[in-house]
């Protein structure tokens, strides 16, 4: 691993396996310098502000002062200074670990991205792949650095696993949810460092990568984040001849990992240990070649990743180039709302046959490369395209500039990369497509230009429902068009050449489709209303059925459909092949824990939002578990307070836990559940409450009793039949067919 990261105490990086000290900074404009409490100094930088007039960034009056601060955590409390003094601020925002390795390693500018990435392919960084887990008292840590043999060490809770029982020769140590619990067993000085004979080494966490900002870049489709729910999603675990179903067995064992045989413990920890393995000889590799694009490695990126979005990569290569012309870029929040176009149309609902997909490559970088697009740049033209914000409506052209030309050199990568390799292809593909949302960031500073942002979801927009208007298509989603016709390469050859010479931008064509492939089926469903559902749809061709949008995924069925079977069922449903009557009966013959919902989670995150606060309400996600709850305790109270949260009784909130659920009464202040427990159904009605204003959480347990096999069956039909796709496509339902939400 070649570069630095941050170490996680004050302002120190690792580099070469020592710590090093760093001084973090960002820029103050103003007339004067500056003189702040917070600040250790202060020192004046030769660069010219560049602020926004409403329209662009434009060359200002100013001086710009670099500010440098103690520790990276003083950098919002300095910033809040300067702005209370009527200063502007630049980079204030900027994570310290990308920072300080961008500054160490772009000292002229941006790397040749392509060149870097191709690069950093050629590396092969060696993992060590780990999992901890503890039952009975004692402490269990397994690791493997081929993905096949697994070690496990066996330690007494409370104790560490030494610097000489880990390899040392590695360049980065890979665990899921580590940060929270596994690196308090590991030796580590902080929950980014693994201490070995060989020095510090970088940890990587992969859970906030996959339940953050970064999850949908990296392939995720469900908001679903425990270990095997990512792995099921990525398919890593068929690399280990896994198929859903023995996932989802070995998966169980976590419920019962106190109880466990001294075998099943291993199997289970092993299983975890290689999955976690798999998963990061996808992930680190992505995460090395964007590190590569920046100016850092995989550990900056998972540091960045663990707050921020891969927007926040393309807006340090922003600030670095504009550095390089001598410029810095005055921070803003977003001012002005737009309308954005969702681009999806829909012809009608039903069943359609041989359905040709098409996507448009990149449509959002293509567009910006071939138009020219520049928050340096834009102006306004009377032959230009109209952008409407709540600020009013402009004609605005543009006249490209070195934030376009980074934009080029970007979607040049792309191209040029292609060829080494899937990660470095998706690491160029994650950079690029980043480099569009950062003008309308929704929330925090950033160098934001709403009239861009603006600009380019509205004019792509316009080209979308230019080719539904022209072409009929049956369905069109963002960038993507559903269309029947009897010769696709033919088609695909007539739609590029209207595209190219319709919307040809002032820089050339850049804009273009290909044909992702030909699909047997298309079903779209209907919503509640009686409407074309938009965004939520099944594809059906030859040996694949793709389901999408949230309202048909599997996530809330019974585990026997959600790990096995749904697809097959939707795929005989769709195609006449089989009827919902001989699913039910199906159900008939099942074992009952493979009837039940599953789900994992921590109970800091159903106590907490994912921004760490305290909920301001009880959303259903949170229900099945408040059950748990009610079921462990008659009264359960959590407490919220400056330093977290205080439950009584108290329970291990950063454990992950697996439960298996079946909702009977979700309205009203009493709600009721059927949870599997130790292997048992059980009913628990419960209430719930939170107040905000108190930071007080309680749940009250009305009623716990045991059920009948024949009511959880009962109960696990009505479910089934509740899921869209099966009681729009039954025959003769067993009860009123609910509709999508429209």
């Amino acid at each position: 691993m070649r570069g630095l990261w941050y170490f996680g105490k004050g302002a120190w990086v690792v580099r070469d396996g020592a710590v090093v000290h760093v001084s973090p900074y960002f820029y103050a404009v103003g007339k004067s310098r500056p003189r702040l409490k917070s600040a250790s100094w202060v020192e004046e930088a030769d660069l010219t502000p560049m602020e926004f007039d409403g329209l662009r960034y434009v060359p200002a009056d100013g001086r710009v002062w670099a500010v440098y601060v103690e520790r990276p955590g003083l950098v919002p409390r300095a910033r809040e200074e300067l702005l209370g003094m009527g200063y502007g601020v630049s980079q204030s925002y900027i994570k310290f670990a990308l920072r300080a390795a961008g500054d160490l390693s772009l000292k002229s500018g941006p790397p040749d991205i392509s060149a870097a990435v191709v690069e950093s392919m050629y590396a092969r960084p060696r993992v060590l792949a780990f999992d901890v887990e503890v039952a009975g008292g004692r402490v269990y840590v397994g690791y493997t650095v081929d993905g096949e043999d697994v070690a496990i060490v066996e330690l007494e809770r409370g104790k560490r696993v030494g610097e000489a029982d880990l390899p040392g020769d590695i360049d980065y140590a890979v665990g899921y949810n580590s940060w929270q619990f596994d690196w308090l067993y590991l030796p580590s000085a902080t929950k980014y460092t693994l201490k070995t004979v060989h020095g510090y080494k970088p940890h990587i966490d992969l859970f906030p990568l996959f339940s953050g900002g970064f999850g949908p870049s990296l392939g995720l489709a469900e908001r679903s984040y425990g270990l095997y729910d990512v792995a099921r999603q990525l398919g890593v675990h068929r690399e280990l001849g896994l198929a859903d179903v023995e996932l989802l067995r070995i998966k169980r064992l976590r419920s019962r990992l106190a109880h466990l045989s001294a075998a099943e413990a291993e199997e289970y920890l092993a299983t975890d240990v290689k999955v976690t393995y798999r998963l990061a000889a996808r992930v680190v590799p992505i995460l090395e070649g964007l590190g590569a694009a920046v100016g850092g490695n995989a550990m900056v990126v998972a540091q960045v990743g663990e707050t921020a979005s891969p927007g926040h990569l393309f807006e340090f290569l922003i600030h670095k180039e504009m550095e390089r012309l001598g410029y810095v870029l005055v921070d803003r929040r977003k001012e002005a709302e737009y309308a954005a176009g969702d681009k999806v149309r829909v012809r009608a609902a039903g069943v359609f046959c041989n359905v040709a997909e098409y996507d448009f490559s990149a449509m959002y970088p293509s567009l910006i490369v071939q138009d020219g697009v520049d928050p340096t740049s834009v102006r306004e033209c009377s032959d230009g395209f109209e952008v409407k914000t709540t600020g009013g409506s402009r004609r605005v052209c543009f006249e490209g500039g070195p934030i376009w030309r980074l934009h080029v050199a970007v979607l040049e990568a792309r191209r040029a990369v292609k060829a080494v390799g899937k990660a470095a292809d998706q690491a160029v593909k994650i950079l690029a497509n980043s480099g569009f949302g950062i003008y309308g960031k929704r929330a925090g500073w950033g160098v934001v230009n709403e009239w861009v942002a603006a600009y380019i979801v509205q004019k792509t927009d316009a080209i979308h429902a230019d080719l539904w208007q022209r072409y009929k298509p049956v369905y069109g989603d963002t960038d993507s068009l559903y269309v029947q016709v009897r010769d696709p390469e033919a088609f695909l050859e007539e739609i590029n050449a209207y595209v190219a010479d319709k919307w040809r931008g002032p820089f050339g064509a850049r804009l273009g489709l290909k044909l992702e492939g030909v699909w047997d089926y298309l079903w779209i469903p209907v919503t509640e209303k009686g409407t074309p559902a938009e965004k939520n749809y099944v594809k059906v061709g030859s040996g694949e059925v793709a389901v999408r949008g949230a309202a048909l995924r599997p996530r809330g069925l019974p585990v026997f459909l959600r790990y096995g079977e749904f697809y097959q069922w939707a795929k005989a449903l769709i195609t006449g092949t089989a009827s919902v009557s001989e699913l039910l009966a199906k159900m008939e013959e099942l074992p009952l824990e493979d009837l039940f919902i599953e789900a994992s989670a921590t109970l800091r995150e159903v106590l907490f939002t994912r921004e760490g606060k305290p909920p301001k309400a009880l959303d259903a996600s949170r229900q099945p578990w408040l059950a748990l709850l009610a079921a462990r305790h008659a009264k359960f109270t959590a407490k919220y307070n400056s330093r977290g949260v205080e439950t009584s009784p108290d329970e291990d909130l950063d454990a992950v836990e697996n439960l298996w659920y079946l909702p009977v009464s979700t309205r009203g202040d009493a709600k009721a559940y059927i949870l599997l427990i130790d292997g048992s159904p059980v009913a628990v009605e419960y209430t719930a409450a939170i107040d905000p204003v108190r930071g007080r959480l309680e749940v009250k347990r009305r009623m716990a009793v045991p059920m009948a096999p024949e009511q959880v069956r009962k109960r696990a039909k009505a479910v089934v039949l509740s899921h869209p796709l099966f009681a729009q496509l039954s025959q003769r339902p067993l009860v009123d067919a609910p509709r999508l939400t429209g």
